[in-house]
C-alpha cells in the first residue's frame, strides 16, 4: 500500500469504531526495509504528531556484518527527525523467544545491546494470562528505561472487542 493511503481494512477490523477512526488521517508506509530517507519523506509530506514504527528490526540489511552499527544508525536518525519535526516516535521492537513465558526485560529485546543504549525509553509489555477466548486479558506494562522520568510497572487491562487498555489501580 503507498505511502498515503487511508487503511480501510484498519476500521473494519475495529468493530464499530467507523465514527472514531475517521477523522484520523491514518496513513501506512508499506516498505519491506525502509531507511530514514523514507521516514523523512513522510514526515516531510505529512507533519505527523506522531510516527510509529514498526518494527524497528526490518531496517537495513539483517546479513550485513555490522549490525549494530546500522541499527544504531537508524535510531539515531529517527530519534533526530522526531526533533527536527517535534513529534512523537515510537520504534517497534521483536522480542527473543525466550522471553514467551517470563516477563520481558532489557536483554529481552532482539538485538538488545543496541536499542538499550540508544533509546530514551524502553517499555515492554507481557500477558498476565493466554486466553485468545478472554473478553479482558490483564496485561503488565514495565517502563523498563526512561532517560528523562521514572521507570516501575503497572497493570493494564487490554478489552480486544473495543481496542482498549484500562489502567488497573
Amino acid at each position: 500500500m503507498p505511502v498515503g493511503e487511508i487503511v480501510d481494512r484498519l476500521v473494519t477490523v475495529q468493530g464499530g469504531h467507523e465514527a472514531e477512526l475517521s477523522p484520523l488521517d491514518i496513513r501506512v508506509c508499506d516498505e519491506s526495509s525502509p531507511d530514514i530517507a523514507a521516514v523523512r519523506v513522510v514526515c516531510e509530506e505529512h507533519k505527523p504528531d506522531c510516527v510509529i514504527f514498526d518494527y524497528v528490526q526490518h531496517t537495513g540489511d539483517s546479513t550485513s556484518d555490522n549490525r549494530y552499527r546500522e541499527l544504531s544508525l537508524f535510531i539515531r536518525g529517527f530519534h533526530d527527525l522526531m526533533r527536527e519535526f517535534n513529534c512523537a516516535g515510537v520504534l517497534l521492537s521483536q522480542l527473543n523467544r525466550v522471553a514467551e513465558s517470563e516477563p520481558p526485560t532489557l536483554t529481552s529485546l532482539s538485538e538488545c545491546g543496541v536499542l538499550e543504549n540508544e533509546s530514551s525509553a524502553v517499555i515492554l509489555m507481557h500477558r498476565l494470562m493466554d486466553n485468545p477466548d478472554a473478553k479482558e486479558v490483564p496485561l503488565m506494562l514495565n517502563v523498563a528505561k526512561n532517560r528523562h522520568g521514572a521507570r516501575g510497572t503497572c497493570t493494564l487491562l487490554f478489552k480486544p472487542e473495543e481496542m482498549k487498555f484500562i489502567e488497573q489501580l
